[in-house]
């Protein structure tokens, strides 16, 4: 919704022990997988020890993001990036309420400055409504003319904070 006419956005899982995964997928059969994977976390688990970190497991995987199945890692424009990481806060946000019945607070930093003022006025539009919102800019006209109720406006200069009207 952010940007309607931008294309279709599709996000892939991307493990990181893929090579572990491939010979599920060509047919092999249970016990050759569970050999294969034990096999790289045998090889990476002397690695680890000696690094005295993790190195492999869930939280390296990745997850490709792709406008109309091109990567937005590697031809999205700095717009497009943010636009897909805004869309993607927004559903979980959607998420979170549909399955908790709670809105989840919004946190966004320095979230203008790579959208269009339509993305920008779209993502205003879509939370002044019903999430409570921070939004940390360094320029204050991205926020200007946009008063939701309740709205609070704080201004640090010098390391201190202050009330701004």
């Amino acid at each position: 919704d952010l940007a309607p006419a931008a294309g279709r956005l599709t996000l892939t899982y991307r493990p990181q022990l893929q090579a572990a995964a491939d010979p599920l997928a060509d047919n092999h059969d249970e016990t050759h997988f569970i050999q294969e994977i034990s096999g790289l976390f045998d090889y990476i688990g002397q690695d680890e020890l000696r690094r005295g970190r993790c190195l492999a497991g869930p939280h390296m995987d990745d997850i490709e993001i792709a406008l109309d199945g091109v990567a937005l890692r590697t031809f999205g424009s700095r717009g497009e990036t943010r636009t897909a990481a805004v869309a993607l806060k927004l559903a979980q946000a959607d998420l979170v309420h549909r399955t908790r019945g709670l809105r989840p607070v919004l946190f966004f930093d320095d979230i203008f400055s790579e959208l269009d003022k339509d993305r920008s006025r779209e993502l205003q539009e879509r939370t002044a409504a019903d999430h409570q919102v921070f939004i940390a800019t360094a320029r204050g006209e991205d926020v200007a003319g946009w008063d939701p109720p309740g709205r609070l406006t704080w201004r640090i200069d010098a390391g201190r904070v202050t009330p701004s009207p």
